[in-house]
Protein backbone atom coordinates (compact mmCIF):
# COMPACT_ATOMS: atom_id res chain seq x y z
CA UNK A 1 0.00 0.00 0.00
CA UNK A 2 1.01 3.37 -1.15
CA UNK A 3 -0.40 6.38 0.79
CA UNK A 4 -0.56 9.50 -0.91
CA UNK A 5 -0.32 12.67 1.55
CA UNK A 6 -1.71 15.49 -0.37
CA UNK A 7 -3.28 13.67 -3.00
CA UNK A 8 -5.45 16.22 -4.36
CA UNK A 9 -2.54 18.53 -5.16
CA UNK A 10 -0.66 19.27 -7.89
CA UNK A 11 1.80 16.64 -8.09
CA UNK A 12 -0.29 14.14 -5.81
CA UNK A 13 -3.52 14.33 -7.85
CA UNK A 14 -1.04 12.66 -11.37
CA UNK A 15 1.42 10.73 -9.21
CA UNK A 16 -1.62 9.25 -7.47
CA UNK A 17 -3.40 8.62 -11.22
CA UNK A 18 -0.02 7.50 -12.09
CA UNK A 19 0.63 4.95 -9.27
CA UNK A 20 -3.62 3.44 -9.92
CA UNK A 21 -2.11 2.76 -13.83
CA UNK A 22 0.24 0.81 -12.65
CA UNK A 23 -1.71 -1.44 -10.71
CA UNK A 24 -0.67 -0.13 -6.95
CA UNK A 25 -2.77 -0.13 -4.03
CA UNK A 26 -3.15 3.42 -3.14
CA UNK A 27 -4.73 5.54 0.10
CA UNK A 28 -5.29 8.83 -0.61
CA UNK A 29 -5.10 11.17 2.82
CA UNK A 30 -7.11 14.50 2.84
CA UNK A 31 -9.00 16.86 4.58
CA UNK A 32 -11.84 17.33 2.36
CA UNK A 33 -12.83 13.05 1.62
CA UNK A 34 -15.91 14.29 -0.53
CA UNK A 35 -13.84 16.86 -2.47
CA UNK A 36 -11.12 14.07 -3.30
CA UNK A 37 -13.83 11.49 -4.62
CA UNK A 38 -15.25 13.89 -6.70
CA UNK A 39 -11.18 14.56 -8.00
CA UNK A 40 -10.90 10.76 -8.64
CA UNK A 41 -14.28 9.56 -9.73
CA UNK A 42 -14.47 5.55 -10.44
CA UNK A 43 -10.62 5.08 -9.78
CA UNK A 44 -9.54 2.67 -7.35
CA UNK A 45 -8.15 4.44 -4.67
CA UNK A 46 -8.96 4.51 -0.81
CA UNK A 47 -9.63 8.33 0.57
CA UNK A 48 -8.76 8.83 4.25
CA UNK A 49 -10.10 12.30 5.68
CA UNK A 50 -7.78 13.54 8.16
CA UNK A 51 -7.37 16.08 10.89
CA UNK A 52 -3.93 17.89 11.31
CA UNK A 53 -4.88 19.01 14.76
CA UNK A 54 -5.64 15.19 15.85
CA UNK A 55 -2.25 13.25 15.75
CA UNK A 56 -4.10 10.21 16.23
CA UNK A 57 -6.59 10.11 13.04
CA UNK A 58 -2.89 10.92 11.02
CA UNK A 59 -1.45 7.77 12.71
CA UNK A 60 -4.10 5.67 11.74
CA UNK A 61 -4.35 6.92 8.13
CA UNK A 62 -0.77 5.49 7.68
CA UNK A 63 -1.21 2.10 9.09
CA UNK A 64 -0.65 -0.95 6.87
CA UNK A 65 1.57 1.34 4.26
CA UNK A 66 4.61 0.21 3.29
CA UNK A 67 5.42 3.78 1.44
CA UNK A 68 4.61 6.94 1.91
CA UNK A 69 4.23 10.25 -0.64
CA UNK A 70 4.48 13.51 1.86
CA UNK A 71 3.79 16.91 0.94
CA UNK A 72 1.48 19.48 1.90
CA UNK A 73 0.08 22.56 0.00
CA UNK A 74 2.23 26.23 0.53
CA UNK A 75 0.10 27.44 4.29
CA UNK A 76 1.49 29.16 7.29
CA UNK A 77 1.26 25.73 8.99
CA UNK A 78 2.95 24.35 6.38
CA UNK A 79 6.24 23.12 8.28
CA UNK A 80 4.29 22.14 11.17
CA UNK A 81 1.85 20.20 9.75
CA UNK A 82 4.51 18.23 7.04
CA UNK A 83 6.49 17.57 10.90
CA UNK A 84 3.14 16.16 11.95
CA UNK A 85 2.80 14.03 8.88
CA UNK A 86 6.79 12.66 9.31
CA UNK A 87 5.76 11.91 13.01
CA UNK A 88 2.61 10.25 11.99
CA UNK A 89 3.99 7.98 9.56
CA UNK A 90 6.86 6.77 11.45
CA UNK A 91 4.59 6.31 14.55
CA UNK A 92 2.04 3.78 12.17
CA UNK A 93 5.72 1.88 11.19
CA UNK A 94 5.91 2.70 7.48
CA UNK A 95 9.29 2.22 6.45
CA UNK A 96 9.27 4.48 3.38
CA UNK A 97 8.84 7.70 2.95
CA UNK A 98 9.09 10.28 0.22
CA UNK A 99 8.90 13.82 0.52
CA UNK A 100 8.07 16.78 -2.06
CA UNK A 101 10.66 19.51 -1.05
CA UNK A 102 11.88 22.18 -3.32
CA UNK A 103 14.96 23.42 -5.48
CA UNK A 104 17.40 25.10 -2.75
CA UNK A 105 16.15 23.72 0.15
CA UNK A 106 19.14 23.42 2.78
CA UNK A 107 20.67 26.06 0.83
CA UNK A 108 20.87 30.45 2.50
CA UNK A 109 18.00 31.92 0.02
CA UNK A 110 15.44 33.71 2.07
CA UNK A 111 12.92 32.91 0.19
CA UNK A 112 10.02 31.73 2.51
CA UNK A 113 9.16 28.57 0.35
CA UNK A 114 12.77 27.64 0.54
CA UNK A 115 13.20 28.03 4.15
CA UNK A 116 10.63 26.07 5.02
CA UNK A 117 11.43 23.15 3.22
CA UNK A 118 14.70 23.52 4.58
CA UNK A 119 13.17 22.76 8.31
CA UNK A 120 11.24 20.15 7.42
CA UNK A 121 14.19 18.09 5.22
CA UNK A 122 16.80 18.95 8.06
CA UNK A 123 13.74 17.33 10.38
CA UNK A 124 13.29 14.33 7.91
CA UNK A 125 16.75 14.05 7.99
CA UNK A 126 16.79 13.36 11.95
CA UNK A 127 14.19 10.87 12.06
CA UNK A 128 16.28 8.18 10.70
CA UNK A 129 14.05 6.67 8.88
CA UNK A 130 14.48 5.30 5.06
CA UNK A 131 13.73 8.91 3.21
CA UNK A 132 14.32 10.47 0.03
CA UNK A 133 13.37 13.65 -0.92
CA UNK A 134 12.65 15.23 -4.44
CA UNK A 135 13.63 18.75 -5.05
CA UNK A 136 12.23 20.51 -7.96
CA UNK A 137 12.35 24.10 -9.51
CA UNK A 138 9.23 26.01 -10.12
CA UNK A 139 6.59 24.32 -11.71
CA UNK A 140 5.62 25.39 -15.36
CA UNK A 141 1.75 24.78 -14.72
CA UNK A 142 1.73 26.63 -11.09
CA UNK A 143 3.66 29.84 -13.04
CA UNK A 144 1.45 30.07 -15.88
CA UNK A 145 -1.57 29.61 -14.67
CA UNK A 146 -1.49 32.48 -12.58
CA UNK A 147 0.43 34.36 -15.71
CA UNK A 148 -1.99 33.38 -17.40
CA UNK A 149 -4.79 35.96 -15.75
CA UNK A 150 -2.20 39.01 -16.14
CA UNK A 151 -1.49 37.78 -19.78
CA UNK A 152 -4.80 38.55 -20.92
CA UNK A 153 -5.02 41.88 -19.86
CA UNK A 154 -1.61 43.18 -20.76
CA UNK A 155 -0.62 43.18 -17.07
CA UNK A 156 1.90 40.21 -16.18
CA UNK A 157 5.04 40.97 -15.28
CA UNK A 158 7.01 40.80 -11.71
CA UNK A 159 11.06 41.24 -10.42
CA UNK A 160 12.13 38.25 -12.04
CA UNK A 161 14.42 40.71 -14.23
CA UNK A 162 16.85 38.65 -16.54
CA UNK A 163 16.94 35.47 -14.22
CA UNK A 164 17.14 31.97 -15.41
CA UNK A 165 14.57 29.20 -14.22
CA UNK A 166 14.86 25.82 -15.79
CA UNK A 167 10.40 25.26 -14.64
CA UNK A 168 9.09 22.11 -14.59
CA UNK A 169 6.41 20.69 -15.71
CA UNK A 170 4.13 18.84 -12.21
CA UNK A 171 3.37 16.27 -14.28
CA UNK A 172 6.78 15.83 -15.08
CA UNK A 173 7.49 15.54 -11.05
CA UNK A 174 4.59 13.15 -10.74
CA UNK A 175 6.68 10.48 -12.95
CA UNK A 176 9.65 10.88 -10.83
CA UNK A 177 7.81 10.57 -8.16
CA UNK A 178 6.14 7.73 -9.32
CA UNK A 179 9.27 5.77 -10.55
CA UNK A 180 11.16 6.31 -7.05
CA UNK A 181 7.94 4.97 -5.33
CA UNK A 182 7.23 1.65 -7.62
CA UNK A 183 11.42 0.85 -7.22
CA UNK A 184 11.46 1.61 -3.46
CA UNK A 185 14.06 2.14 -1.28
CA UNK A 186 16.34 -0.72 -2.05
CA UNK A 187 17.27 1.89 -5.01
CA UNK A 188 16.42 5.20 -3.96
CA UNK A 189 16.40 5.77 0.22
CA UNK A 190 19.29 7.96 0.98
CA UNK A 191 19.28 10.27 -1.88
CA UNK A 192 17.98 13.49 -2.54
CA UNK A 193 17.46 14.25 -6.00
CA UNK A 194 17.33 17.96 -7.66
CA UNK A 195 14.82 17.73 -10.45
CA UNK A 196 13.86 20.43 -13.05
CA UNK A 197 12.93 21.32 -16.62
CA UNK A 198 15.01 20.57 -19.57
CA UNK A 199 15.81 24.74 -20.56
CA UNK A 200 16.06 27.76 -17.92
CA UNK A 201 14.23 30.40 -19.72
CA UNK A 202 14.06 34.17 -18.28
CA UNK A 203 10.55 35.65 -18.33
CA UNK A 204 10.76 37.54 -21.49
CA UNK A 205 11.83 34.70 -23.45
CA UNK A 206 8.42 33.17 -21.41
CA UNK A 207 6.67 36.22 -23.49
CA UNK A 208 7.99 35.21 -26.39
CA UNK A 209 6.91 31.68 -26.69
CA UNK A 210 3.07 32.86 -25.44
CA UNK A 211 3.54 35.31 -28.36
CA UNK A 212 4.60 33.27 -31.04
CA UNK A 213 1.36 30.95 -29.52
CA UNK A 214 -1.13 33.57 -29.84
CA UNK A 215 -0.09 35.43 -32.89
CA UNK A 216 0.37 39.03 -30.99
CA UNK A 217 2.85 40.85 -28.49
CA UNK A 218 2.78 39.61 -25.25
CA UNK A 219 4.99 41.26 -22.80
CA UNK A 220 6.39 40.67 -19.33
CA UNK A 221 6.44 43.65 -17.36
CA UNK A 222 9.68 44.59 -15.21
CA UNK A 223 8.68 45.95 -12.10
CA UNK A 224 9.64 46.96 -8.48
CA UNK A 225 9.00 44.73 -5.26
CA UNK A 226 7.01 47.13 -3.79
CA UNK A 227 4.91 47.38 -7.37
CA UNK A 228 4.59 44.15 -7.81
CA UNK A 229 3.25 43.44 -4.03
CA UNK A 230 0.54 45.92 -4.85
CA UNK A 231 -0.44 44.54 -8.52
CA UNK A 232 -1.18 41.25 -6.74
CA UNK A 233 -2.40 42.71 -3.56
CA UNK A 234 -4.77 44.28 -5.73
CA UNK A 235 -5.71 41.35 -7.58
CA UNK A 236 -7.31 39.79 -3.93
CA UNK A 237 -4.31 37.54 -3.00
CA UNK A 238 -3.94 36.47 0.76
CA UNK A 239 -1.24 38.04 2.00
CA UNK A 240 0.86 34.57 2.72
CA UNK A 241 0.60 33.87 -1.47
CA UNK A 242 2.18 37.80 -1.79
CA UNK A 243 4.97 36.92 -0.05
CA UNK A 244 5.27 33.21 -1.63
CA UNK A 245 5.02 34.81 -5.24
CA UNK A 246 7.81 37.36 -4.54
CA UNK A 247 9.80 34.97 -2.88
CA UNK A 248 9.62 32.64 -6.25
CA UNK A 249 10.50 35.64 -8.46
CA UNK A 250 13.41 36.16 -6.62
CA UNK A 251 14.29 32.47 -6.63
CA UNK A 252 14.42 33.32 -10.37
CA UNK A 253 16.12 36.82 -10.51
CA UNK A 254 18.82 35.41 -8.30
CA UNK A 255 19.30 32.15 -10.98
CA UNK A 256 18.89 29.81 -7.94
CA UNK A 257 17.02 27.67 -10.58
CA UNK A 258 19.05 28.94 -14.02
CA UNK A 259 21.09 25.32 -14.48
CA UNK A 260 19.18 22.46 -15.75
CA UNK A 261 19.46 19.01 -13.90
CA UNK A 262 19.25 15.77 -16.12
CA UNK A 263 17.92 13.97 -13.36
CA UNK A 264 14.39 14.08 -14.34
CA UNK A 265 15.47 12.02 -17.59
CA UNK A 266 18.18 9.80 -15.68
CA UNK A 267 15.22 8.58 -13.55
CA UNK A 268 12.15 8.29 -15.87
CA UNK A 269 13.84 7.73 -19.32
CA UNK A 270 12.09 10.81 -20.91
CA UNK A 271 12.55 14.11 -21.26
CA UNK A 272 10.27 17.08 -19.43
CA UNK A 273 8.36 18.70 -21.28
CA UNK A 274 9.86 22.19 -21.80
CA UNK A 275 8.08 25.97 -21.06
CA UNK A 276 7.40 26.05 -24.89
CA UNK A 277 5.46 22.79 -24.97
CA UNK A 278 3.45 23.48 -22.48
CA UNK A 279 2.33 27.17 -23.48
CA UNK A 280 1.63 25.77 -27.22
CA UNK A 281 -0.74 23.15 -25.61
CA UNK A 282 -2.44 25.88 -22.72
CA UNK A 283 -2.65 28.87 -25.27
CA UNK A 284 -6.41 28.78 -24.86
CA UNK A 285 -5.80 29.84 -21.16
CA UNK A 286 -4.04 33.27 -22.10
CA UNK A 287 -6.46 33.84 -24.94
CA UNK A 288 -9.90 32.08 -25.11
CA UNK A 289 -12.47 35.06 -25.92
CA UNK A 290 -15.67 35.01 -24.52
CA UNK A 291 -18.25 32.88 -26.43
CA UNK A 292 -21.63 34.74 -26.98
CA UNK A 293 -24.72 33.94 -25.57
CA UNK A 294 -27.75 33.09 -27.01
CA UNK A 295 -30.95 35.11 -26.38
CA UNK A 296 -32.41 32.75 -24.56
CA UNK A 297 -29.48 32.38 -22.20
CA UNK A 298 -30.47 35.73 -20.51
CA UNK A 299 -30.91 35.24 -16.89
CA UNK A 300 -28.64 38.07 -14.51
CA UNK A 301 -27.39 36.36 -11.28
CA UNK A 302 -25.15 37.67 -8.76
CA UNK A 303 -23.22 35.87 -6.53
CA UNK A 304 -21.60 36.75 -3.25
CA UNK A 305 -18.78 34.68 -2.18
CA UNK A 306 -18.07 34.39 1.32
CA UNK A 307 -13.99 33.12 2.61
CA UNK A 308 -14.39 30.41 4.83
CA UNK A 309 -10.97 29.00 5.07
CA UNK A 310 -8.53 32.34 3.87
CA UNK A 311 -5.62 30.41 5.23
CA UNK A 312 -6.09 26.96 3.34
CA UNK A 313 -6.50 28.89 -0.17
CA UNK A 314 -3.09 29.02 -1.18
CA UNK A 315 -3.04 25.40 -3.02
CA UNK A 316 -6.19 25.94 -4.59
CA UNK A 317 -5.32 29.14 -6.34
CA UNK A 318 -4.21 27.96 -9.80
CA UNK A 319 -6.85 25.81 -10.42
CA UNK A 320 -9.43 28.61 -9.14
CA UNK A 321 -7.97 30.79 -11.51
CA UNK A 322 -7.96 28.36 -14.29
CA UNK A 323 -12.22 27.23 -14.28
CA UNK A 324 -12.98 31.18 -13.68
CA UNK A 325 -11.13 31.93 -16.68
CA UNK A 326 -13.09 29.15 -18.39
CA UNK A 327 -16.54 30.06 -16.63
CA UNK A 328 -15.94 33.67 -18.62
CA UNK A 329 -14.69 32.03 -21.43
CA UNK A 330 -18.18 30.49 -21.55
CA UNK A 331 -19.86 33.51 -20.67
CA UNK A 332 -21.86 32.11 -17.75
CA UNK A 333 -19.18 34.83 -15.20
CA UNK A 334 -19.33 38.17 -17.14
CA UNK A 335 -17.53 40.11 -14.85
CA UNK A 336 -15.84 39.18 -10.85
CA UNK A 337 -14.99 41.80 -8.04
CA UNK A 338 -12.70 41.59 -4.91
CA UNK A 339 -14.64 43.06 -2.36
CA UNK A 340 -12.73 46.31 -0.30
CA UNK A 341 -13.83 45.70 3.24
CA UNK A 342 -12.64 42.17 3.89
CA UNK A 343 -12.26 38.53 2.20
CA UNK A 344 -15.09 37.70 -0.60
CA UNK A 345 -15.85 38.29 -3.74
CA UNK A 346 -18.40 38.76 -6.54
CA UNK A 347 -19.80 37.39 -9.66
CA UNK A 348 -22.40 38.48 -12.38
CA UNK A 349 -23.39 35.55 -14.06
CA UNK A 350 -25.71 34.68 -16.71
CA UNK A 351 -27.54 31.66 -18.00
CA UNK A 352 -30.74 29.84 -18.49
CA UNK A 353 -31.92 30.18 -15.02
CA UNK A 354 -30.73 30.77 -11.75
CA UNK A 355 -30.65 26.98 -11.06
CA UNK A 356 -28.60 26.19 -14.38
CA UNK A 357 -25.96 28.99 -13.16
CA UNK A 358 -25.92 27.93 -9.62
CA UNK A 359 -25.55 24.01 -10.88
CA UNK A 360 -22.45 25.03 -13.33
CA UNK A 361 -20.54 27.37 -10.76
CA UNK A 362 -20.74 25.39 -7.80
CA UNK A 363 -20.16 21.78 -9.56
CA UNK A 364 -16.53 23.20 -10.96
CA UNK A 365 -15.38 26.14 -8.56
CA UNK A 366 -12.49 24.70 -6.57
CA UNK A 367 -12.91 27.07 -3.76
CA UNK A 368 -16.53 26.01 -3.35
CA UNK A 369 -15.84 22.05 -3.81
CA UNK A 370 -13.24 22.30 -1.27
CA UNK A 371 -15.43 24.14 1.15
CA UNK A 372 -13.34 26.79 1.42
CA UNK A 373 -15.76 29.55 0.28
CA UNK A 374 -19.61 29.47 0.14
CA UNK A 375 -21.62 31.24 -2.88
CA UNK A 376 -24.94 33.03 -2.29
CA UNK A 377 -27.12 33.65 -5.51
CA UNK A 378 -29.83 35.64 -6.21
CA UNK A 379 -31.42 37.05 -9.83
CA UNK A 380 -31.43 40.49 -10.69
CA UNK A 381 -33.05 42.56 -13.72
CA UNK A 382 -32.08 45.44 -15.49
CA UNK A 383 -34.53 48.41 -14.32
Amino acid sequence: MITVAGGTGLVGKSLTQALVGEGEQVRVLTRDPKAARVAFGDAKVEIVGVDFDDAATLRAAFTGSDKAFMSYGTSDRQVRDEIALIDAAIGADVPYLVNLSVGGAGGAHPANVVQWHTEIDAYLATTGVASTVVRPTTFTDSMLNLAANYVRSGAWGGTAGAGRVALIDSRDVAAVFAVILTEGPQRHAGKIYDISGPVAVTMDEVAGYISAALGTVVEYHARTEAQQRAVLESAGLPGLLVDVLLGVDAITRDNVYAVPSPTAFDLTGHAPGSVKDWVDEHVSLFAAPAAPLRAEEHTIVIAKGSITRPDALAPHLDDEMRVLRELKAEGVVKSAYRRSAGPGFYFILEGPSIDAVRDRVDANLPFVIENLATLEYDEIYEI
